[in-house]
């Protein structure tokens, strides 16, 4: 997350020369706002995540955020858990990001919410991402994976080599430019191994 601080520069000078990672992190390119995690692996990070974060209707009693996630992305949100359900009758997709049921709420297809997070990381190319999926219906990867096909997201979504259980540093995922981590609690598939 960025800090917004109104320090004098010169106060800022002399914190530098005291604690000589601060001098370098100020001339190093930033990982999720921070110098100092571009060298940390993927796993030693922890990222501030919402839970339900596509469920922001005003109103809605199944409400639990209050803001969409192009925001909370800009506010310093890295972690994103949706929860997936089959909507075949008004989504030719199938991927509805509801809460509990899309009768009680109903936040729009998966298309959409990935084409957005894919906009916003395209201008922030220093960020990286994680999506954990809650797949209520059990939909089958093959399906999330055409959905991030028709979105643009999946050039830029990083996928675990099978030989390692190693994560990479936040900085080798901006420099290959494979920022969007996914995770998913049931339906995973091997030939879709992202």
């Amino acid at each position: 997350m960025h800090l917004r601080t109104t320090l004098p520069l010169v106060f800022l000078a002399s914190l530098a020369c005291l604690h000589p990672a601060a001098a370098a992190a100020t001339t190093t390119q930033a990982c999720n706002g921070d110098a100092t995690f571009c060298v940390r692996k993927y796993s030693q990070v922890t990222y501030v995540t919402t839970h339900n974060s596509y469920a922001y209707q005003s109103g809605n009693v199944a409400a639990n955020q209050r803001y969409d996630i192009v925001t909370q992305l800009n506010d310093g949100v890295r972690g994103f858990m949706l929860d997936a359900h089959y909507k075949l009758d008004t989504n030719p997709n199938g991927i509805q990001l509801c809460h509990a049921s899309c009768s009680l709420l109903d936040s729009g297809d998966l298309l959409t919410t990935l084409q957005q997070m894919n906009q916003w990381l395209l201008v922030n190319p220093t960020e990286v991402v994680t999506i954990f999926w809650e797949n209520f219906d059990n939909i089958p990867a093959a399906t999330f994976n055409t959905a991030y096909l028709q979105s643009g997201i999946m050039n830029i979504v990083y996928t675990q080599p099978a030989a390692t259980l190693d994560w990479p540093t936040l900085g080798d995922l901006v420099k290959q430019n494979k920022r969007v981590i996914n995770f998913i609690d049931r339906g995973a598939d091997a030939a879709v191994p992202w």
